[in-house]
């Protein structure tokens, strides 16, 4: 389960990764691709070591 602040962040951001995923042609994402994508969005768990738990939750 994420805590508030995480899930609050991922919410705000999920409009944007939308956009911008379906800008890519719709094409299926690595959970790497994906992680990256929201540290240009500007999500500031990414470079931390559970960011990819945290996405995948």
């Amino acid at each position: 389960m994420l805590d508030l602040t995480t899930r609050a962040a991922l919410n705000t951001l999920g409009p944007a990764l939308l956009e911008a995923w379906q800008a890519s042609g719709n094409e299926p994402w690595s959970l790497t691709g994906i992680i990256e994508k929201l540290g240009e969005l500007g999500w500031p768990m990414v470079g931390t070591p559970a960011a990819w738990l945290k996405v995948r939750t």
